[in-house]
């Protein structure tokens, strides 16, 4: 039997992670966190629930055949570190140094004790161009020249692509929810053939793929949730059940699209294939919160993020990113007083005007065209709202 280590118990972690190599044959799974409610919530007897809905059904599955280690002084998941045929890391980006610093010291025992068996890393964040930082973490945390090397031999370190989306109360909750309809995109090559394990899916070009997943996948979200909050929605699937809403991330699409595609080596095939699932009714709702999608849409409006971004890129090669400054101006509009980055937004409208604000936010000169545009839609949802 294969075993994995899951690194990061969270909603990524069980709901999806977790809940795949569970339903896979032959893989043994075992969960290392720092946080102490998330372990002492798995090791109950009960287990952890994942409701998975798929397009023609929704699957309730109880989850209770798994190992649960806390970052302990003792190295408690020594074992499972040491014999591990694949190591998952869904973590935020901040946790990473963290996660190998604790890790590279049960793997420097691997080196010594267990240095014929090879071994997967996958790291599964949304963060890009970060494997470079990975892997020089270990190389650095392993300590000795002997644990490097090893480590040079034995291990693949692959990046991957999260497009699935899995709903919790919060890290430590056991009733979680998941959307399957896509793959985890893994990049190759790797020592373990994964096959048996569904939902799996070796793809080459990550790194491209994932900027790319930001400006489209993410791009298309932005646009559904910020158009949603102002039409008093608190639900993804309400939006998307609204055809004014529909019809404007079809737009932002077809702009983001033509704009990639002559910025990047990328065909718009391949932009489409990565997509398609973003359209997928789901047999029952995961019921995804506008405020989780919102949230800080300072980064959403950042010069090189899924609204500005897209936007430029569009305007540079010479078409007019109508949707594109739309969902930006409702990003300026966005004011759910929950969110402290949309407050301190809110703040710098009043303090210097939304022509300066957005070009702050945004990144872009204040006389750029597409400042100014959104600013003049800004200006009308403003109007239209005070009626």
């Amino acid at each position: 039997m294969k075993s994995v280590l899951i690194v990061g118990a969270g909603m990524l972690g069980k709901g999806f992670i977790g809940e795949v190599f569970d339903e896979a044959e032959n893989w043994h799974v075992s969960y290392l966190d720092k946080d102490p409610r998330v372990i002492e919530n798995l090791k109950k007897p009960e287990g952890f629930t994942v409701e998975c809905s798929y397009e023609d059904r929704t699957e309730h599955r109880v989850i209770t055949d798994y190992d649960a280690f806390l970052t302990d002084e003792q190295f408690s998941a020594a074992d499972a570190a040491i014999h591990a045929d694949v190591i998952m890391m869904p973590l935020y980006p901040e946790d990473f140094d963290e996660a190998i610093a604790y890790l590279s010291k049960m793997l420097a025992r691997r080196a010594k004790e267990n240095p014929a068996q090879s071994l997967d890393i996958v790291c599964n964040t949304n963060y890009n161009h970060y494997m470079n930082h990975i892997r020089e973490t270990f190389l650095k945390d392993l300590g000795s020249d002997e644990a490097r090397k090893w480590f040079e031999d034995q291990v693949y370190l692959s990046d991957s692509i999260i497009r699935r989306s899995t709903i919790a109360d919060d890290n430590a909750a056991t009733n979680l929810r998941t959307m399957c309809c896509a793959t985890l995109l893994i990049q190759p090559p790797l020592h373990n053939d994964l096959k048996d394990v569904p939902w799996m899916e070796q793809k080459d070009k990550i790194e491209l793929l994932k900027d790319m997943k930001v400006y489209t996948i993410n791009g298309m979200h932005a646009t559904s949730a910020f158009a949603g909050y102002l039409k008093g929605y608190t639900l993804i699937e309400e939006c998307m059940d609204d055809p004014e809403i529909v019809a404007m991330v079809n737009e932002v699409m077809e702009e983001a699209s033509y704009g990639l595609t002559r910025e990047f080596p990328i065909t718009k095939e391949e932009i489409d294939d990565m997509c398609a699932f973003f359209y997928v009714k789901l047999d029952s709702p995961i019921n995804d919160a506008i405020l989780r999608v919102c949230w800080d849409p300072a980064r959403k409006l950042g010069r090189n993020d899924r609204l500005t971004g897209n936007a430029m890129y569009c305007y540079k090669h010479g078409k007019e990113p109508v949707a594109l400054m739309q969902s930006m101006a409702n990003a300026m509009a966005y004011d759910d007083p929950r969110d402290p980055i949309a407050m301190e937004i809110q703040k710098k409208i009043q303090e210097k005007g939304i022509v300066q604000a957005i070009s702050e936010v945004c990144g872009i000169p204040a006389d750029h065209h597409i400042t100014q545009c959104v600013a003049e839609n800004y200006r009308k949802l403003m109007e239209k709202r005070a009626k």
